[in-house]
């Protein structure tokens, strides 16, 4: 389920690279359309079948439906309908190549009932053990899972993606603080620390994180940044992988847990710190120093504060533990 799950988002990875990078888009029958709905043929052909065949094992057809896939079944034909929806919307208001895309009533039920199926191996492995400690082989379909969902919250909400920003648009942008250039990146950093630390530190709440757990729920998401930029910024792109390798190294030195409290927090505050430095660095290195000295030092104790915001939301300190 996994596996279909990536060719499905593969195939939204392409319809966003098309639709950020092709102009004069008029028909939704694409070869990007044609690799999505694909994979949503493949994950829901799947999810009938594992049904069908519990069936014919004499289960009710409720019962019949894996741990963890109930939403599935109810998303599935949601999905369907909403892509009907979306192929008429199109014929008759035109194809969006712009931010309407991402205010779409079609994208969105689209969105919706894509976010509940992809995240159906997530939902089965955290039902079916109470055991923290999981290997990386028991545990990377639900640490994918994670990741494809936040791609694709991600993606509904480029307007607040950092990680697009060329080196040069990052120095820029810190440079001067006229026509909003300085607070449209500052709002899209704090946007982006939200959308990849949350999920992270749900995932660490649940499990003991094994090696490689914020590479594998982080990559997806960087992923979706370059199909939309077309890979333009590398320096960036790259910086974000070297970042979330570094925040797999702070896992494992910090070990945050439900249980011990300010390594969770902890952990929040630097991973997001660290992020943002490396980003800044791979940017200043290409592009050089920005003007406006308080903006590039003082960006990753901010992105660091609503992380820890964050950790203290998905664990409030209610014990003494630590």
């Amino acid at each position: 389920m996994t596996g279909l799950s990536t060719w499905f988002m593969v195939g939204l990875m392409l319809d966003a690279w098309a639709h950020s990078n092709l102009k004069g888009l008029e028909s939704f029958f694409t070869p990007w359309h044609a690799v999505f709905y694909s994979g949503f043929a493949a994950v829901s052909g799947w999810v009938s079948y594992s049904v069908f065949r519990n069936v014919r094992m004499g289960h009710g057809i409720v019962e019949s439906i894996p741990l963890g896939y109930r939403g599935a079944a109810v998303a599935i034909p949601a999905f369907a309908v909403f892509g009907i929806g979306d192929m008429l919307w199109h014929i008759i208001f035109g194809v969006e190549t712009t931010i309407n895309i991402l205010f779409s009533p079609t994208h969105l039920g689209l969105a919706a009932s894509m976010l509940v199926i992809v995240t159906s191996p997530l939902r089965a492995a955290w039902s079916r053990s109470p055991e923290r400690r999981q290997t990386m082989g028991q545990l990377w379909p639900a640490l994918l899972s994670t990741g494809l969902a936040g791609a694709l919250v991600f993606l509904f909400v480029a307007y607040g993606d950092a990680i697009g920003e060329t080196p040069a648009q990052v120095v820029e942008r810190m440079s001067t603080t006229e026509n909003h250039l300085a607070s449209t990146l500052a709002a899209r950093i704090l946007i982006t620390t939200a959308v990849l630390i949350l999920p992270l530190l749900l995932v660490i709440k649940r499990w003991q994180p094994p090696a490689g757990t914020a590479l594998l729920c982080g990559l997806p998401m960087v992923a979706i940044s370059g199909a939309q930029t077309a890979g333009r910024n590398p320096a960036i792109l790259g910086a974000a992988v070297l970042a979330l390798l570094g925040i797999d190294v702070l896992l494992h030195f910090w070990r945050p847990a439900p249980t011990r409290h300010l390594a969770f927090y902890g952990f929040a505050a630097t991973a997001a710190g660290l992020f943002w430095i490396l980003y800044l660095t791979a940017a200043m290195i290409e592009a050089g120093v920005p003007a406006i000295v308080e903006l590039w030092t003082g960006t990753p104790f901010v992105a660091s504060a609503i992380a820890l915001l964050l950790a203290i939301v998905v664990l409030p300190r209610t014990t003494s533990s630590d």
